[in-house]
């Protein structure tokens, strides 16, 4: 979504998103069944709360879905966890030098 922290410095580099994803907004939650609207070139994704067994257990879920792994993205090797903190509620000039950081490193490759 474009509305995050990441989606604006996303936007003012001038990366495109798939329209399922081209919003102005927070976030969107999706259903399993709809996880074909997260598919692109790149997926990045933070899973809240790293130590939290129930966290890693959901997303364990998700990654290991049928539908995920028929995602191009899933089947290109092009999804990357990243750091929350960077990417999503670190908010300040620090985090966004992180994060640029990771998406030159990436897209560097």
């Amino acid at each position: 979504m474009k509305d995050t922290f990441a989606g604006v410095l996303f936007n003012q580099l001038g990366f495109a998103r798939p329209a399922s994803q081209d919003k102005d907004e927070f976030m969107q939650v999706i259903a399993k069944e709809q996880m074909a609207e997260a598919d692109g070139d790149v997926l990045f994704y933070w899973v809240s709360d790293y130590d939290d067994k129930a966290a890693a257990t959901y997303r364990d879920e998700w990654v290991n879905d049928p539908l995920w792994k028929n995602l191009s993205v899933v089947k290109n090797n092009q999804v990357f966890q990243v750091n929350e903190v960077i990417w999503n509620t670190g908010g300040g000039i620090l985090s966004a030098n992180l994060l640029l950081d990771e998406i030159v490193a990436h897209f560097s490759k």
